[in-house]
């Protein structure tokens, strides 16, 4: 249910320029991150991207809670 879920998001929103500019910026954060060995800023930064999906869709509830 997930998978479809997120394969009907990259099909309708991706679409915007501006949208995948910032999903790819979330990405890269993350990312970064990693390859910083930052554990903690790359726990931030998918936190933040989750956030910012859940505002893209329009989710009503906050599902990630930080650890």
């Amino acid at each position: 249910l997930f998978v479809g879920s997120v394969n009907v998001y990259k099909r309708q929103v991706l679409q915007h320029r501006e949208v995948a500019r910032d999903v790819w910026n979330e990405h890269a954060a993350v990312l970064e991150a990693i390859a910083r060995g930052d554990a903690a800023g790359a726990a931030r930064a998918i936190g933040a991207h989750i956030t910012s999906a859940h505002q893209r869709v329009g989710c009503k509830e906050q599902q990630v809670a930080p650890s």
